[in-house]
């Protein structure tokens, strides 16, 4: 009798860690971050195709740079936390992707005109610089895809 009862137990706390294990494995970090995380799918953005950039080397300027006078020092700090990442660029926002990310977006500098890229992603988590004229919006951003472009000539 004694063996009935403890097996009976020990059943039902197999089944019980059983379904604690699935639910803690569909709790990830690409489910939900702790800061502002919008798990946004299919979000696009208009990237300049100058780029990508180094992220060191946005988050150095920003620093450093007069022209960014009036930072988030809190997003600033976010940013460099993030390690070695590429950002894009557009009028209003840096876009921060891994270097796979970045390699599927094709990068393009030229003299004589403009060229926007077109995106969608996964939005992991954004912050904003700040209010200023010169302060942009910064996201970081996962499942790059590339959707085309426009080509812009600078009229002579």
């Amino acid at each position: 009798m004694n063996y009935k009862i403890l097996i009976t137990i020990l059943v039902i706390l197999i089944a019980l860690l059983g379904v604690a294990l699935i639910y803690n494995s569909t709790l990830s970090p690409d489910n939900y971050d702790k800061n502002t995380s919008l798990n946004n799918s299919d979000a696009s953005f208009t990237v300049s195709s100058e780029g990508p950039y180094k992220l060191k080397d946005i988050t150095d300027n920003i620093r450093n740079d007069t022209y960014f006078e009036g930072y988030d020092i809190n997003t600033l700090k976010w940013m460099e936390s993030l390690g070695d990442k590429y950002v894009f660029v557009s009028r209003d926002e840096y876009i921060i992707m891994d270097y796979y990310d970045s390699k599927k977006v094709p990068s393009v500098f030229v003299t004589d005109a403009y060229i926007e890229i077109f995106i969608e992603c996964d939005v992991i988590e954004n912050h904003s610089l700040g209010n200023g004229d010169n302060l942009k919006d910064v996201y970081l951003v996962k499942n790059v895809n590339y959707l085309g472009n426009n080509t812009y000539y600078y009229e002579v």
